[in-house]
């Protein structure tokens, strides 16, 4: 912890600010029953930092994404502590792919405060990025301080919408089915603590995916496989989301295994495997980095005991579907009050294309239109019309809004052929 705080920080320093923090059990001092004392953590980092000589604060955070058309700023502000920095000497350092970093000089708005500012990057692709600055005695001090060994990471993307989410409250369509098992089925429900299995779900909602909601049960053959219902995806990238569990332990141990399908499970593809572990942990796994996305993928996951000789649990929880994009139509609509027109305006469209306006009263869904090659992300879509994009790309609906519709909450969607807005939900007035 102190060599987090001040990565420069020695050897002999570390031990005499441990010394020196320690909390007296005995006598003052050090002595022979309790040497120096306890060691209070939070005084040996707080005096650690003290030492350090300059530092790093992200007044606004970091971002999770970056805008693939460039312009995404982080605010850096450099602060001095035993030694001050210099000012104009901030850095930005990036790269996508793996390959060599870039370096840029960071924009600096005050003294020692900066923006970071990316460049435009390959959207879909994931930029790694770390800092520097000088200090007046001209030492550089990177951020994180094992850079590049450790870095920061973001998703370059125009935004993220959620296809499909289960917390597994309601039975949403999984399926299992298994091979040579003669213990641990997949079952729905409650965890049972004991001899592997977790004493809650994942996400504190109630229920979860496990192998045998039973004490003392795990698995035994295998595999035994859970699979996921049918999402559709037909731009953008692809990334599952949830909480896995995994104890594998005594004999040769065993691993959780992730697979994914681009036709509705008829063929699998691996994607990614999980080791022993003694509590709950988050998975993600970049779908379309093993199959090309589609309106039919789905996952599943495999657990076996193969040779039957290791206690075995395996659990999954708050499983999503998220549509990572690039290319997006703008949607605005203006307010609806019952018995008065509304405008909904598609910009970004594609010029003299035709801009599909639709709508839906039952929500966030999905279904796959064939005719346009792209997935409708509301659940009973209805078409609300349609009008072609002009010179800027810009298309309009008028639509009027019946009296019956007030207290009611609409989902519109624009979409032209293989493109589409993100939804948006409004209510009626």
């Amino acid at each position: 912890m102190m060599r987090q705080a001040n990565p420069n920080i020695a050897v002999e320093e570390v031990k005499q600010i441990i010394y020196d923090t320690a909390y007296d059990l005995g006598s003052t001092g050090e002595d022979n029953d309790y040497g120096w004392g306890m060691i209070d953590a939070y005084e040996c980092v707080i005096a650690a930092m003290a030492t350090n000589n300059i530092t790093f604060e992200f007044p606004n955070g970091l971002p999770d994404m970056v805008d693939p058309s460039g312009g995404t700023a982080v605010r850096v502000e450099v602060v001095g502590q035993s030694v001050d920095p210099e000012p104009g000497t901030g850095m930005l350092y990036y790269r996508t792919g793996g390959g060599a970093y870039t370096s840029t000089a960071m924009v600096e708005i005050t003294p020692n405060v900066y923006d970071a500012v990316f460049p435009a990057l390959d959207c879909l692709a994931t930029v790694e990025y770390y800092f520097s600055a000088d200090t007046v005695d001209g030492e550089t001090v990177y951020h994180p301080f094992n850079a590049p060994d450790r870095v920061y990471a973001a998703l370059v993307a125009k935004g993220i919408d959620v296809v499909f989410e289960d917390d597994f409250e309601n039975d949403k369509g999984w399926r299992t089915s298994y091979s040579n098992l003669t213990g641990g089925r997949w079952q729905r429900g409650t965890p049972i603590e004991g001899n592997g299995a977790p004493a809650t779900d994942y996400d504190g909602s109630g229920q979860c995916w496990l192998t045998e909601l039973a004490y003392g049960k795990d698995v035994d053959g295998g595999p035994a496989r859970l699979e996921s219902p049918t999402f559709g995806v037909s731009d953008g990238g692809v990334i599952l989301n949830f909480g896995y569990w995994h104890y594998s332990q005594y004999g040769v141990t065993d691993e959780l295994e992730i697979e994914v399908s681009r036709n509705d499970g008829s063929t699998w593809v691996p994607a990614t495997t999980y080791g022993h572990g003694t509590k709950w942990a988050a998975g993600s796994v970049r779908a379309d980095d093993y199959v090309t996305a589609s309106p039919n993928m789905k996952m599943r996951v495999l657990v076996s005991d193969n040779p039957d000789d290791s206690r075995t649990e395996s659990g999954l929880d708050a499983f999503s579907v998220s549509n990572v994009y690039c290319d997006r139509m703008g949607l605005d609509v203006t307010p609806l009050i019952g018995g008065q027109n509304a405008t909904l305006t598609v910009t970004d469209a594609t010029s003299g294309n035709d801009v599909y306006f639709i709508y839906s009263l039952k929500g966030l869904g999905y279904k796959y239109v064939n005719s346009l090659a792209v997935v409708v992300d509301l659940a009973g879509p209805q078409l609300a019309g349609l009008a072609a994009a002009d010179g800027s790309g810009t298309a309009e609906l008028v639509v009027s809004v019946p009296n019956a519709a007030s207290g009611k909450t609409v989902w519109f969607q624009g979409v032209e052929s293989g493109r589409k807005t993100s939804t948006q939900s409004h209510k009626v007035n």
